[in-house]
C-alpha cells in the first residue's frame, strides 16, 4: 500500500496493541489467539444513527482496501454492516512497517534502560522510576509515552537537585531548550508526579487550586515563576552578612528580593508583634501601631520562611496572622504555622466579626463548606468555623481594615 488513511492506521495500530498485550506476543500462550477491534473503537461515528451515509460508505471502502490487501479479516452482520476487524497474524510484521513502528519488546527495553538510570535515587524520581520498571516487568504499559517521559525525568532530576534560586523559564530553557515549554506542556504532570511520590506538607487539596499546588511544590525546591519579593512595613534595622546595616522607617512599605534576603544576617525590630497579612490592599491600609507587617500573598512560601526566621533569631516575638475570615484564611494560617514553625495566632479573625460586619459578608460556597469541615475535624479553630457554617457566611479582611478604627 502506498499510504494509509487515518482510519486504516488506527485499525492496524489497535490490532497491534491487542497483539502486543497478549500472551501470544510474550510467548506464554499454547493456543492460537485472535485479535479484533470493533468499528466503533476506530471511528465512533460509525454506530451513530445521525452520521452521514456518504461518510459511512467512505469508511467501509477504506476498511475493504485493508481486507483486499490481506491485512485484516472483516466480520459482517447479515445486513452487511461491519461488526469486527481481525488481525491476520502472519502479516503483523507488515503492520510494523506500514506504521513505521518498533516492536514493543524493543521499546520496552529502551524504556527499561531509561528508568533504570534513575531508579537508584532515594527520592520521588527514584520511586516513580521503580514503579514504571515494575509495570514493564509485568508486561504492562508505562504511564507516559517514552519521548514525554524522557523530558519528565530530566525535569524532575533538575528540580530535585536544585540548590539555589532558579526561575521556571530558566529551567525550561536549560532542560527543554525553550523558555515557555515547561509552563505550557510539562509543569502540571511533573508536579503531579512529585506530589504523588514526594513529601510536601499542607498542600491545598481542592481541584481548583492546581496552580497553587504547583507553585508550592516548585518553591520547595527554590524554583519560582518570577523573582520573589517580600513586602514589609514597620520600623526595623537590617543587619547584613557583610556588616552593613540599613534602617527601615516607620510606615514606609519596602520590598526585598530573594537574593537580597539571602544577604541578610538578621532583622532587628523593636516591635514585639509580627503580623503577616494575606492581601495587598489590607497590607497597604493597615496602620495599627507597634506591628512589624509582612505581606503574605496567599499561602506561605520558603522565601517568607527565610525572612521570618531572620526576625525570630533576634529576640522573642509574638506572631500574628491577619487573613480573610473564611476557610481559606484559616488554611493559610495553618500552613503558615507548619511551614515556619512559629506559633502564629489569628488577628481580626474572631467569629464575632461575622455579625459585626454582616452587611459585608458573602455566602459560603460548597468548596468553603468542605474546607471548613476538614479544619473542624482536625480541631483547628473549630468554634469560629462552626459559626461560619451555621450562618453560611464569610468575610474578606478588606472590610475589617476599611471599617474599623484603624487609622489610614
Amino acid at each position: 500500500m502506498d499510504k494509509l488513511t487515518k482510519n486504516q492506521k488506527r485499525i492496524l495500530a489497535l490490532l497491534l496493541d491487542r497483539y502486543e498485550s497478549s500472551k501470544t506476543y510474550r510467548g506464554e500462550n499454547m493456543r492460537n489467539q485472535t485479535f479484533r477491534v470493533k468499528p466503533g473503537e476506530v471511528w465512533p461515528a460509525y454506530t451513530d444513527n445521525f452520521t452521514d451515509i456518504a461518510e459511512i460508505e467512505e469508511f467501509e471502502r477504506e476498511v475493504s482496501i485493508l481486507e483486499q490487501e490481506g491485512l485484516i479479516l472483516i466480520q459482517r452482520k447479515k445486513t452487511g454492516e461491519l461488526q469486527a476487524f481481525f488481525a491476520v497474524v502472519e502479516n503483523i510484521p507488515t503492520y510494523y512497517a506500514l506504521l513505521n513502528r518498533s516492536e514493543r519488546k524493543e521499546t520496552d527495553q529502551a524504556e527499561k534502560q531509561m528508568y533504570e538510570a534513575f531508579a537508584e535515587r532515594d527520592d520521588a524520581l527514584g520511586a516513580f522510576c521503580r514503579d514504571q520498571l515494575e509495570l514493564l516487568s509485568n508486561g504492562r504499559r508505562t504511564k507516559y509515552r517514552k519521548d514525554r517521559a524522557e523530558n519528565y525525568l530530566s525535569l524532575m532530576a533538575r528540580i530535585l537537585d536544585n540548590r539555589e534560586e532558579l526561575f521556571e523559564r530558566e529551567l525550561s530553557l536549560e532542560v527543554l531548550h525553550d523558555t515557555k515549554l515547561f509552563e505550557q506542556s510539562y509543569r502540571k504532570t511533573v508536579c503531579e508526579i512529585l506530589r504523588k511520590y514526594g513529601t510536601y506538607a499542607d498542600l491545598p487539596e481542592d481541584e481548583n487550586e492546581d496552580r497553587l499546588r504547583q507553585m508550592l511544590i516548585l518553591e520547595a525546591h527554590q524554583i519560582y515563576t518570577n523573582p520573589g519579593y517580600v513586602y514589609v512595613k514597620g520600623r526595623a534595622k537590617i543587619v547584613f552578612r557583610d556588616g552593613n546595616k540599613m534602617e527601615l522607617p516607620e510606615g514606609l512599605p519596602l520590598a526585598f528580593s530573594s537574593s537580597y534576603i539571602a544577604a541578610i544576617l538578621r532583622i532587628e525590630t523593636e516591635s514585639k508583634r509580627i503580623l503577616t497579612i494575606e492581601n495587598m490592599t489590607a497590607f497597604h491600609r493597615f496602620a495599627e501601631k507597634d506591628f512589624f507587617c509582612i505581606y503574605l500573598a496567599g499561602y506561605h512560601s520558603i522565601l517568607k520562611t527565610t525572612f521570618l526566621k531572620k526576625i525570630a533569631m533576634a529576640d522573642q516575638k509574638q506572631w500574628f496572622h491577619f487573613g480573610d475570615l473564611d476557610p481559606d484564611g484559616f488554611l493559610i494560617l495553618k500552613n503558615l504555622r507548619t511551614k515556619s514553625g512559629l506559633d502564629f495566632l489569628p488577628y481580626h479573625m474572631e467569629k464575632e466579626l461575622l455579625e459585626q460586619y454582616h452587611h459585608d459578608t458573602k455566602p459560603l460556597e460548597e468548596n468553603d463548606r468542605r474546607k471548613a469541615k476538614n479544619l473542624i475535624a482536625s480541631g483547628f479553630y473549630a468554634d469560629t468555623l462552626q459559626e461560619m457554617l451555621k450562618i453560611g457566611r464569610k468575610l474578606e479582611q478588606e472590610a475589617v481594615v476599611s471599617k474599623t478604627a484603624i487609622p489610614r
